[in-house]
């Protein structure tokens, strides 16, 4: 997701060029099936990241 947070890339360093970011409509969507859940199914946690990158 693009931010406008410090340029600090840890050890993705200068992979981050070939990973595609997540849009707004990424993350809300993921959190739209989360709360959309029959009440007998509990989300305990939800993690979203591009799919290019390593785990």
């Amino acid at each position: 997701m693009e931010t406008d947070l410090p340029d600090e890339h840890g050890p993705l360093g200068d992979r981050l060029d070939e990973i595609t970011p997540l849009c707004s409509g990424d993350v809300a969507s993921a959190v739209r099936y989360a709360v959309e859940r029959p009440p007998r199914v509990a989300v305990n946690e939800l993690v979203i990241r591009p799919a290019e990158r390593e785990r």
